[in-house]
Order: structure tokens, then C-alpha cells, then sequence
């Protein structure tokens, strides 16, 4: 659960090595990123809209479009199997983890479960929006030099949402 709220990415990097271990001899990361390929696209979703190259996302060589990350997101919400746990990990607008104290607008506060992600030039914030009985997947992304000014998670960006 830490890996996401509070943007873990030790943590990341340590499960993906797990997961390679139980997999192969040789403890391969390569053999465990083919098993999350294998995941989309037993799901239904292009493989050509994700390049992981890491766990943690900490990489400009990790990619993804962001309509094949709604339709993961959406995918995700939808598997009883992992669901629960999957969203109950994700960090919830004023009440904990890394949208804490940045999004405090009353309208948000455990409405929105997200994850938030940081680079130099890059930003963004994926996840979950309950309004009026419906849950809405969504992900936001700003790739610029100046993402910090533009994506600053103070509600602002969500007003579109409401």
C-alpha cells in the first residue's frame, strides 16, 4: 500500500525483483515486465500504449498514452480480484498520502483516490473520481520544462472535472 500513497518507488523496484525471482533462476526484471505485458494484453489492452522499462516509473524511457492508462485504470476498477486492494493503495485528496494537503478543495476531499508521479519536466496524477454515483477513471499529464508551474495540484487543474 506505501508503494502508491506515498510514492514509494524503493518499494516498486523491490516487487518487480520479487516477482522476477519467483519467475526465473536468474531473477530477470526482463522475465517480469513480460508478465505485466502479458497482463494488458490478456486484458484487452494494446501493449503498444505502455513501454515499462522499470517498476517504479522512474525513467523517461517509461511511457504510456494516456487513453490506454484510462482503459487499464478502468480494467482495474473492474477485477474483483484486485480491485480492493489496488484502489484502497492509492492516495485519497486531504485525507492521506501524497494528496494530502495538496488538494483540499471540500468538493475533493475522499472523492479522489490518485497516484501522483514526478520528473524534471514531467507531471502528473492518475486515478479515481467519485461524483454523483459514478466513478470516473482519469489521468492527467504535463510533459514540459516548466510541468511543476503547470500541473500544481492544488485543485486547480480538477476544476474541469466538477
Amino acid at each position: 500500500m506505501e508503494m502508491n500513497k506515498f510514492s514509494n518507488n524503493f518499494i516498486a523496484e523491490q516487487t518487480i525483483r520479487a516477482l522476477a525471482c519467483k519467475m526465473s533462476e536468474k531473477c530477470d526484471v526482463s522475465k517480469a515486465i513480460e508478465a505485466v505485458f502479458k497482463y494488458i494484453t490478456d486484458n484487452g489492452l494494446d501493449k503498444h500504449d505502455f513501454n515499462i522499462v522499470n517498476a517504479s516509473g522512474y525513467s523517461k524511457l517509461n511511457t504510456v498514452k494516456p487513453r490506454g492508462f484510462v482503459k487499464f485504470l478502468e480494467k482495474v476498477y473492474n477485477d474483483f480480484e484486485i480491485a480492493p486492494e489496488f484502489i484502497n493503495s492509492l492516495s485519497i485528496a486531504g485525507v492521506d498520502g501524497t494528496i494530502k494537503k495538496s488538494i483540499r478543495e471540500p468538493e475533493l476531499k475522499g472523492r479522489l483516490r490518485a497516484k501522483t508521479g514526478t520528473l524534471t519536466g514531467v507531471r502528473s496524477l492518475a486515478g479515481y473520481y467519485y461524483k454523483n454515483n459514478h466513478v470516473y477513471a482519469f489521468i492527467i499529464v504535463a510533459n514540459d520544462p516548466n510541468a511543476h508551474k503547470l500541473l500544481d495540484y492544488e485543485g486547480k487543474i480538477l476544476q474541469n472535472i466538477k
